[in-house]
């Protein structure tokens, strides 16, 4: 167990750097359970990943002499997996939206639409810019606020 909090109890980086091979064995070795095994150098390498938060992952790997996990089998890479799935699926919606509003747009004006795969090309920025400019025509030319 004392191998686990070794990111967190050892004030000189530099000693953890040279450790961190055989704590991470350590943990490996010395726990029975396969599902506490898990968790506990899971743990451990998150713990290290904040500690040396100024490496990647292959760094932090090459510490452990090639033992790290794939990072997507830990917690941490999980949890940033799930954030970038959520962000993604945000600006989706937004860029459907904004896609939405400028076809909708286009055809109250008697416009072509314009090819959908040209408008998923552009950036939301982009988007959002000729969404208004849409909108300011359709309100002009229906004499709206």
């Amino acid at each position: 167990m004392v191998a686990v909090f070794q990111p967190l109890l050892e004030k000189d980086k530099e000693l953890l750097e040279r450790n961190a091979a055989m704590y991470y064995s350590q943990i490996k070795s010395n726990t029975s359970s396969e599902r506490q095994k898990t968790k506990l150098l899971s743990v451990f390498i998150d713990w290290m990943l904040q500690r040396f938060n100024e490496l990647g992952k292959e760094e932090i790997e090459t510490m452990l002499l090639g033992q790290l996990p794939d990072l997507r089998d830990t917690q941490a890479g999980k949890d940033l997996i799930a954030i970038g799935i959520e962000k993604g699926i945000e600006k989706g919606i937004e860029k459907g939206a904004l896609i939405g509003t400028i076809r909708t747009c286009q055809s109250v004006l008697g416009l072509g639409p314009s090819i959908e795969t040209d408008l998923q090309s552009k950036s939301i920025e982009v988007l959002a810019k000729i969404a208004n400019e849409l909108q300011t025509s359709v309100r002009s030319r229906f004499g709206l606020k």
